[in-house]
Formats: structure tokens, C-alpha cells, sequence
């Protein structure tokens, strides 16, 4: 029972188990843990059992009146799992034989439990059975806790070599990670969009595992090198959405203008019942909240200006050129202290992804014409090339693929 308990938690670890049975054994899971205040009165019961007996509890144990065997075998289900902390792992390896030993890391101890291993493995060529003890060292324990710490990463190469040679061997779970990482990327080049929590990639529910990693980057639980490759992944996927949003206006725009040619006036409401046509009413009754709510980029504004889109209220495009000039002045500033402009990865910054937005906008008014001259020659002057062969979207492909 024990050795399906671990299996079960494994595969949900690495998205594997349907999601139906991990709920269901989510339900058992729960009804297992205990409170954290209440953890070292259950620790305390079980080193008496420990001292007492000399073994640890089956899965079934009941000792003082309590389900000693439940609570210890969800302990190793979370030790397997980097859920305890350090002063909590450290508590359940002082524990006496099996537990201690089998998962001790000190040189001079494993040489000798591996050793006596050994010796079994050489005669009889296969897997101890978990009724195997000699020199009171459980070798099927013994075992499965050389996995484990291969999967942690817990020992030398040397030893880890010195087990292959036995038949002991596992895949290390920052090497699971990463090879669930690169299926991320792949399937995200593949699609151009985030998974979503139900999506199954290549017979993997990549969808649930990539939330987990979010929610393990966002709680801090990321190795460095995990986190510092899953920020510029994060980071990337931003950046790619930000220019699907643009696509969507510009859909949107190209055909209110179309529209506007045909019919030689704006859509009105009653006009028709067909959805397309109510969306584009929509869109063009959005654009001008935005507008009047100051949301609207200097882009998009010339843009809708191009086609002499009715605003209503014409005073606003006052405040629009005091915000453009507030805006180059920021920038001015953030090139005297950091000696460049706003790039992608600056958008985790709120106030400098502003900026990078801002800057964006001016490169797309430029392409397209709609940059008055006087703004050219004041973008140039603190270095903006509007020449550069090289976006922030083409940078993200080269790097991606």
C-alpha cells in the first residue's frame, strides 16, 4: 500500500495522473494531514513508538490512541516531496533504523549499507524483496531510499555511479522539470498561446503543470536556475501577447474603414441585427471611452485620425500632446540613468512597461507616417533608431526557436 501511496503522489507531481483520480486521492491525501501546530505532538508520539518497538509504524499502526501509521506515511510522502522544512526533515532522520539510516548522506555510513547491498546483489542478481534484512538494514528500504535522494540530488556522482552498478537508477526531478519545460515552449511556439489548466500535450497535462510552476514562481518556490528560466519564459509569453492584442485592433480597424469607404458614413446601432456588424459598432463605441477615459494610445489615436474618426469631443486632443510630452520626458530620464531605452522584459516594472509601451506606439506611428516631425527629431536625439532591423518580437523568435 505504501509503495502505491508514493507512486500516486509522484505522477500527480509531474501531471500524469488523470484528473479525476487525483482528486480522489487529493480526498485521501487531506484526510491525512494534519494541522502544522499539531506536528510535533505526532512527531513525539512516534519517536516513543520508534524507541519503544525498534521499527516504525505500518500504515494501518494505531499507537496511544492515535493513527500513528496514517500520519507517519504522509511524513514520507511529503519528505519525498520537498513539502517539510529543513528543521522538520532533520527531526525525522534523527529517528533510529529504518528511516535514518536508509536516508543518511554520510560517506562513511552509506559506503558500509552499500556495501552490504551490494553483497546481496552480487549473489542473487535482483531486487531484494522487503522481508530482506541484514545487519538489521531493510534492503528493499534501503533502496527505494537511494531513488529518492538520486531524485533530490542528494548524493555524489561517485555514488550515484557506484548504484548503477547495482540496478539502482532514477530520473532527478530538476531533470524532469526541465524536460516538462521544454515541452512548454514547444507546444507554446506550436500554438502561439498559454496552455489552459485542462490542456494535454504529447499524452502530458501540461496545462496543470504549468499553472503549478505560476503559482510555485509567484510563492517563491523555484530553484534559481528554474525561476530565472521560467521568468523569461513568463516574460515572453507577455510579450507575445502583447502583439496578438495589437492584431486584434488592427483587425478591428481595417474594417471600420472598410466599412466607412462602403457605406460613407460611421455604423449606427439600429443599422443591422448581423453579429459582425454589432461587434464592430461595439469596437468603435469602445474606442471612444477609452478615449475620453485617457486610455487610448498616441498610436491608435492617429491611426483612428487617419480615417477622421469622430471623437465628439476634440478638446481632449489637447491633453493628449501635454501627455506625449510628459511621456518623452520620462524616457529622457530613464536613457540619462540606465543608457538605453525600455526593452520587453522591462514590462514586470509597471512604470517603465509604460514606457516601453509608449515607445512601441512612437516606432508604429513612425512606420506608418503618423509621427510629426518635431517628435522624430526628439525621439532621435536621445537615440530611438526608428531604422533598427531588429524588434523586441524578432529578438523573442530567434530565442525561442
Amino acid at each position: 500500500m505504501g509503495e502505491w501511496f508514493f507512486s500516486q503522489i509522484e505522477k500527480i507531481e509531474i501531471g500524469k495522473l488523470p484528473k479525476d483520480k487525483e482528486e480522489k486521492f487529493s480526498t485521501i491525501y487531506h484526510l491525512l494531514e494534519e494541522k502544522h501546530t499539531g506536528w510535533n505532538k505526532y512527531f513525539d508520539i512516534l519517536k516513543e513508538y520508534v524507541d519503544e518497538k525498534n521499527a516504525l509504524p505500518t500504515a494501518k499502526e494505531t499507537y496511544k490512541s492515535v493513527d500513528i501509521g496514517k500520519w507517519f506515511l504522509t511524513q514520507k510522502m511529503r519528505y519525498k516531496n520537498n513539502l517539510l522544512t529543513s528543521e522538520k526533515e532533520k527531526m525525522l532522520e534523527s529517528l533510529s533504523i529504518p528511516f535514518s539510516a536508509v536516508m543518511t548522506v554520510d560517506p562513511k555510513i552509506w559506503e558500509a549499507q552499500y556495501n552490504i547491498y551490494r553483497s546481496y546483489y552480487d549473489i542473487y542478481q535482483k531486487e531484494p524483496t522487503s522481508d530482506v534484512v541484514i545487519e538489521n538494514l531493510n534492503l528493499s528500504n534501503w533502496q527505494y531510499a537511494q531513488k529518492l535522494l538520486i531524485k533530490r540530488d542528494r548524493l555524489s556522482k561517485e555514488q550515484e555511479e557506484l548504484l548503477r552498478k547495482v540496478g539502482i537508477t532514477a530520473t532527478k526531478y530538476k531533470d524532469i522539470w526541465f524536460d516538462n519545460f521544454e515541452l512548454l515552449k514547444k507546444y507554446f511556439l506550436e500554438y502561439n498561446r498559454e496552455p489552459e489548466r485542462k490542456t494535454v500535450y504529447e499524452n502530458f497535462s501540461l496545462g496543470r503543470w504549468y499553472y503549478k510552476q505560476k503559482d510555485a514562481y509567484e510563492d517563491n518556490k523555484l530553484s534559481d536556475e528554474q525561476k530565472e528560466v521560467f521568468k523569461t519564459f513568463i516574460n515572453d509569453v507577455e510579450c507575445r501577447s502583447i502583439s496578438k492584442y495589437d492584431a486584434i485592433w488592427l483587425e478591428h480597424y481595417e474594417n471600420l474603414k472598410l466599412y466607412i469607404e462602403k457605406n460613407k458614413k460611421y455604423p449606427q446601432k439600429d443599422d443591422s441585427t448581423d453579429i459582425a456588424f454589432k461587434n464592430l459598432y461595439n469596437w468603435m463605441i469602445s474606442q471612444r471611452h477609452l478615449y475620453r477615459a485617457n486610455k487610448l494610445s498616441q498610436y491608435r489615436i492617429d491611426k483612428l485620425n487617419e480615417i477622421n474618426f469622430a471623437w465628439k469631443n476634440e478638446d481632449i486632443a489637447n491633453g493628449y500632446e501635454q501627455k506625449w510630452h510628459a511621456n518623452f520626458i520620462r524616457l529622457s530620464a530613464f536613457f540619462e540613468v540606465y543608457g538605453r531605452l525600455p526593452i520587453c522584459s522591462d514590462i514586470k516594472e509597471p512604470e517603465i512597461g509604460k514606457l516601453y509601451f509608449w515607445v512601441n506606439d512612437q516606432r508604429k506611428a513612425y512606420k506608418n507616417g503618423l509621427l510629426k516631425p518635431d517628435r522624430l527629431e526628439q525621439l532621435r536625439s536621445i537615440g530611438l533608431d526608428f531604422e533598427a532591423p531588429e524588434t523586441d518580437m524578432n529578438a523573442f523568435e530567434k530565442k525561442m526557436g
